[in-house]
Formats: structure tokens, C-alpha cells, sequence
């Protein structure tokens, strides 16, 4: 907490004030993050700076000052030798491979330790390119300009240069690929289990350790003499501890399956074995068409042996597994003829056992494009190489075999006493994907439930080219999911519409009310009037923000290695006092990480149609609002357990990043009706 004596001090002075202390310590800047060198660790052939991430929030006439930690891994791997990677791989579109690959990423100069965000990559100039030297205004080369600045010698004359441009003055800085190492860590590093384990003891310490480390910097400032001063002529005080506050605990409930089987999921030690059992809505399978190489005939016979036992684990009815050799995989177009020629109104669903390294699966875009867009049958890819490994296979299958159900429109598990669920309720979840590769169009993606569990849901996407148009397709997609589950529940509208979207700031709710939340309420008086509806208990708005990326940090008393320390706090903990501003924003934390600390996500309620219409108080809504965003993080089906933010918002943004990914400027991926139709999860 950062108390403060001097009233006339500006708050957006305050705001950058721990800034400029860390930088008074001399910190090095890096993406508005803070870095103390000195104290850098040597991992293998890494470099870790330990730094910090601080913002301000007030509330309540007080200021609170939140410290996070976190790292910048540097290699020692050059920028040029990249480029040359590259080059040889793709010889005829390198230099737009080249841009993608760099363009965006940090580089550190090895000269002076510098970080630069790359802007561009100049192909037309050199290191014998002529600039005009600032000192003296004389034109020099930055093989000569490096050689009598830093006494560096440049070999390779023909690099191209990279270029960062300034965001304060605008200027251009060139940069040499030779004296630039790369920053972040590779494929090949991220894959070695050693290192990796390492560097997690490093960048992701227990809470007890990272605690002790921020009140370290809060001491720094007051026994370094700069910084101390510094405080004192501002008439600035920053505790020295942490504020305490108290947080509520949200009990889960039980898992519902099939069977009239219930789980009770804060006893549960094994949800991922509890849950092998038959689900809550069973859909029967008629045909399962397993297609794979001729080469990977043996990885078949494994896979279809421990596919078949976790069928009956499941309790799932079948009628056969159909295998489809394709003798030639190495052209996808005699893979379509296969698909084209196996795939009909008969088959249930289809797997792919596929060649190619993790997240490299042979085909595997053109497969979903061709599946979702054209041949609407829900599928599941393996690689052949995760069969033939044998590791957690039976696991692997069992977690597919709760995709596969999902995306065929059954329901593997729900929650009981769900709030809102006392008379017809929808929840929405929305999400846009950025802009497809290379082209201005993002992708908006709805995602509505339709049931009372909010387990089934209905999936719309658009793809929005100009901006202007967001605010009508995405009415147009909410008019549609308010008819979907009218139709779906015999004619019946929901009485509460509960719809979460992420990604809105506290500078954007304004702007949010006067367009998106102004739009729908419109939508809704127009089904009022159009169906004659006139109480007031129905088609109620409840939109919701959620931020997952807040800067808070809570840390759970009764924790760490003697069971009295600091620890994460307890999955469920939910958070409405003393650093919320009013009754619609509070705290969740819906995980609790086996590493490291864990994140609250942050809500704020930004319409309330049920407080406004004084059908339930303001801090009542919060409250159903928070069990009812627990509960639904246990129900995304690509996991057993809890995610940090409710399903449907997070399906949505699935939705919105598989459409966006698959698509491009020749094919967009356009879903097949049927897929909507069986309320098909067939994103995940």
C-alpha cells in the first residue's frame, strides 16, 4: 500500500512513481517491465534478469501499489544465424518467412546488453550502408561506426539490418543481425525436460520466495540513498508489508454424470479417474472411421486395442471401428479422396492417426478445413509418434474420448445448484480473434448454452472487415442465440441473459455501454415487443468483463513448507472487499497451480437489468455471479478440473482463434450447419 501526505501529488504521478524508483536504481526498461541485471542467473548457454512488474490502482481515497516478478530469458543464439536457418529452409519465400518469424520479437544487442522490439527488416540496406553520424554530420558505414564505437568487428557485409523504431520520438534505429542475440527461449529448449525444470525453479517460485522478494525491493528503496531521498522530498511513504484482506470460499459442488453418478469435487483426490465412467448425456456411436498411413499400420493395431477398452470404461455403445489405410500420405489431395469417399451420414466420427512432430501433424489444417467446412463429421487427430511412445496412452484416449463426446453434441459432465438456474437462463461468451494472416478481417466469435446444466452450446462466428460493422453483427449474433434457445426450449425466452466478455479495459466500458450493451438491450425490447412480453422477469441483461491478465497477486495464509507460512490460496477464494471499488467487481481465483503463484482473474459487472429492475439487490447479483463463473470453469471439456476463466467465454475464444488460424486469404473456414445443428463443440 502507498500511503500518501501531500494531497496536491497527481495521481498519475503515483502511477509511474515505483517506475522511476526502480529506474533510480538503474533498472533496465524492457515493454514498460523492469530488470535488475546485476543479479542475473546462468542457466546453460541462458541468461535470467529478474525484474518487476508494478501498477497502481486507487481505491477508496487509498493507493495501492501491486509488485509482481517476473523474468526476460536471453540466449546466446545470434539473430543472423536465425536468418540463415531460414534461408535454407524456405529458399524461394525467405524474406517473408524471415518477417514472420522476427518482426515483433526482442532482440539484445551484445555490444552494450540493450533490448530492442523489432519493427521491420530492411533487405535493401547493409552493414556498408552510409547514415549521417549525429556527432559530427559526416556520412559513415555501421561497419565503421561499430568498429570505433564498440570496437566490434562486422564480417558479414551483406545482412540485412534489422530496425526498431523509437515510440517516443518516432525515430529509426538500425540494428546489425551479426551483434543481436535473440531473446525467449526455442522449440529445441522448451523440449529439454532438464533445462526446462531448471528454469521453472527460477521464474516461477513459491510463493513464500516471491513474497520475500518484493518486500526486498520495498526495502531497496528506503536504505538506497537516491531512492530514499527521492520519497522523502515527495513526502511518499510505500508499506513495508502487504495488506491483509479476506476472501470467501466458493465450494464447486458436484459433478453430475451418468448413472445418476455424482461427484464431490473438493473430497475428490483423482477427478481425471472418477470421471471414466458414463456421461451425463450419451450419444450412441454408429460407425468410427480411423484413417492413418500405411507406414503406421502398427501404430493402428495399438491404438484401436486401448481405443476399444476405454469404449467400455465409458460405457459408451458402438457399433464399429472402421479402419481406413491411405497408402499414400505424402500429398494431401489423395487424403481428401479417401475422406470424400468414407465419410458419410453414417459415421458418427472420424479419427486421423497422424504422421509429423507435436503440433505438426501432417495435414492437420487442411484436414479441419476440409471436415468442418465440407464434410461435417466430428474428428479427433493423434500422432503416431505419441502411439508409438506408449506414454499415458490409455490417458490420452480417455481424454479424447470426453472431446469426442462433446463435439458429437453430448454432455460429458455438469454442476449442481448452478445460480440462475431457478427459471430459464442463458449464458453467452464472446471473444474476437485479431486479424487473419495477412488480411485487416478479425473474427468475432458467440458461444450460447441452451440447456439448464449451461453444458450444450450453440457456436457463431462472422468475420468482421470493417470495424463499423462489429457492433451490428455482433447484435445480429446475439438476436440469434436468444431465438436458438427459444427454440431449443419450446418456444420459452431465457429470463436472464448472463454474458461474459474479456478483453475490456476499464477505459473501454464506456464506450462498451454506449454501443454493444445499448444494442442488445435494443435486440431485447424488439423480442418483447415483437412476442407481447411485458414482466419484468424476462430476457434480464447480466454482461460481465473478465480480465485474466490484471497484475493482482493474493497469497493464501497456511501455506508453504511447514504448513504456517504463505501458500496460494484455495481454489474457489473470491474476493470483494477492501481492493474492489463498488458492489459489481470482485476477484476469483479458480485454480491452484502445482508451480508458482497463482493469478486471480478480475470481473466487473458492467449491466445489471435484475438490480436495475430491483428484482435482487446489487451485491446479490455479485455473489450468484461469482459461484455461478466457479462453476462454469469446470466445465470446459478439453480438461478435467477447473481452467481460470468460465467455459464459455473460453470456448468462444477458442472458436475464434481455431476459425482464425485455419482461415486465410483463399479459404476461410465458413462451418458446416450441421455441426450448429448437433451443437457440436467441434473447436476444442
Amino acid at each position: 500500500m502507498l500511503e500518501n501526505e501531500n494531497t496536491c501529488l497527481q495521481n498519475n504521478f503515483i502511477g509511474r512513481f515505483s517506475r522511476l524508483l526502480q529506474k533510480k536504481l538503474r533498472f533496465k526498461e524492457v515493454n514498460r517491465k523492469l530488470f535488475d541485471i546485476s543479479r542475473l542467473t546462468r542457466v546453460d548457454t541462458l541468461e535470467v534478469w529478474p525484474g518487476y512488474a508494478t501498477a497502481f490502482h486507487q481505491n477508496d481515497n487509498k493507493n495501492f501499489l501491486t509488485i509482481d516478478l517476473v523474468h526476460k530469458v536471453c540466449t546466446n543464439k545470434k539473430v543472423i544465424d536465425v536468418m540463415n536457418d531460414l534461408r535454407h529452409k524456405f529458399s524461394h519465400d525467405y524474406e517473408m518467412k524471415i518477417k514472420e518469424t522476427i518482426i515483433g520479437t526482442s532482440v539484445m544487442t551484445s555490444y552494450n546488453r540493450e533490448i530492442y522490439r523489432i519493427d521491420d527488416i530492411d533487405f535493401d540496406k547493409n552493414p556498408k550502408f552510409e547514415f549521417t553520424n549525429r556527432k559530427n554530420g559526416k556520412p559513415i558505414t555501421f561497419i565503421k561506426y561499430y568498429k570505433e564505437k564498440y570496437n566490434v568487428d562486422i564480417s558479414m557485409n551483406n545482412q540485412p539490418l534489422l530496425k526498431h523504431i523509437d515510440k517516443r520520438t518516432q525515430k529509426e534505429i538500425f540494428l546489425i543481425p551479426e551483434l543481436c542475440v535473440t531473446t525467449g527461449l526455442t522449440d529445441q529448449q522448451r523440449a529439454n525436460r532438464k533445462l526446462m525444470s531448471q528454469l521453472d525453479s527460477i521464474i516461477k517460485p513459491n510463493p513464500e520466495i516471491r513474497m520475500k522478494k518484493c518486500t526486498d525491493l520495498i526495502a531497496k528503496f528506503y536504505n538506497t540513498e537516491g531512492t530514499s531521498k527521492f520519497m522523502k522530498d515527495w513526502n511518499v511513504n510505500i508499506s513495508k508489508n502487504p495488506i491483509t484482506i479476506n476472501a470467501s470460499l466458493i465450494n464447486p459442488g458436484n459433478m453430475l454424470m451418468g448413472n445418476k453418478k455424482s461427484i464431490n469435487i473438493q473430497r475428490c483426490h483423482s477427478l481425471d479417474r472418477n470421471v471414466q465412467t458414463k456421461m451425463l448425456k450419451q450419444i450412441k456411436l454408429n460407425q468410427i472411421v480411423v484413417f492413418y498411413p500405411r507406414i503406421m499400420k502398427k501404430e493402428f493395431g495399438k491404438f484401436a486395442n486401448v481405443f476399444e477398452k476405454c469404449l467400455e470404461e465409458f460405457q459408451i455403445d458402438y457399433n464399429r471401428l472402421n479402419a481406413v489405410e491411405i497408402p499414400d500420405f505424402r500429398r494431401f489431395d489423395p487424403v481428401k479422396e479417401f475422406c470424400k469417399k468414407n465419410l458419410n451420414n453414417n459415421v458418427s466420427g472420424c479419427i486421423f492417426i497422424l504422421p509429423g512432430r507435436k503440433n505438426q501433424g501432417q495435414h492437420y489444417d487442411d484436414l479441419k478445413r476440409l471436415l468442418v467446412n465440407h464434410l461435417p463429421v466430428p474428428s479427433q487427430m493423434i500422432l503416431g509418434s505419441t502411439i508409438s511412445r506408449g506414454r499415458n496412452l490409455r490417458s490420452i484416449i480417455n481424454k479424447m474420448l470426453i472431446q469426442f463426446k462433446a463435439k458429437l453434441g453430448g454432455t460429458p459432465w455438469a454442476l449442481d445448484q448452478m445460480p440462475f438456474t431457478n427459471s430459464p437462463s442463458m449464458v453467452i461468451g464472446i471473444d474476437v480473434f485479431g486479424k487473419i494472416q495477412g488480411s485487416g478481417v478479425c473474427v468475432c466469435a458467440l458461444i450460447s448454452t441452451v440447456d439448464r446444466h449451461f453444458s450444450r452450446y450453440n457456436s457463431q462466428t462472422v468475420f468482421i472487415e470493417n470495424q463499423n460493422d462489429f457492433a451490428k453483427e455482433l447484435t445480429r449474433m446475439f438476436k440469434n442465440a436468444i431465438n436458438k434457445f427459444s427454440s431449443v426450449n419450446g418456444k420459452r425466452l431465457p429470463d436472464n441473459i448472463i454474458l461474459y466478455r474479456e478483453g475490456i479495459s476499464q477505459g473501454m466500458r464506456s464506450k462498451v455501454k454506449d454501443t454493444e450493451i445499448a444494442e442488445m438491450l435494443k435486440v431485447i425490447e424488439e423480442i418483447k415487443k415483437e412476442r407481447k412480453i411485458e414482466k419484468k422477469t424476462a430476457l434480464n441483461l447480466i454482461y460481465v468483463t473478465v480480465s485474466k491478465s490484471n497484475g493482482s497477486k493474493f497469497f493464501g495464509q497456511g501455506g508453504g513448507r511447514h504448513h504456517g507460512g504463505l501458500g496460494n490460496p484455495l481454489a474457489g477464494s473470491y474476493v470483494y472487499k477492501n481492493v474492489c471499488k463498488d458492489d459489481n467487481e470482485f476477484f476469483l481465483v479458480s485454480q491452484k497451480p502445482g508451480k508458482g503463484l497463482s493469478s486471480p482473474s478480475h470481473y466487473y459487472i458492467l449491466h445489471n437489468d435484475v438490480s436495475d429492475k430491483e428484482l435482487i439487490k446489487p451485491e446479490d447479483v455479485r455473489n450468484m455471479v461469482a459461484v455461478l463463473s466457479f462453476k462454469l470453469c469446470f466445465l470446459y471439456f478439453n480438461t478435467v478440473g477447473s481452467i481460470k476463466i468460465p467455459a464459455p467465454i473460453h470456448y468462444a475464444h477458442k472458436l475464434a482463434a481455431f476459425v482464425g488460424e485455419k482461415s486465410n486469404k483463399r479459404v476461410k473456414i465458413i462451418p458446416h450447419q450441421h455441426l450448429s445443428s448437433i451443437k457440436s463443440l467441434y473447436f476444442i
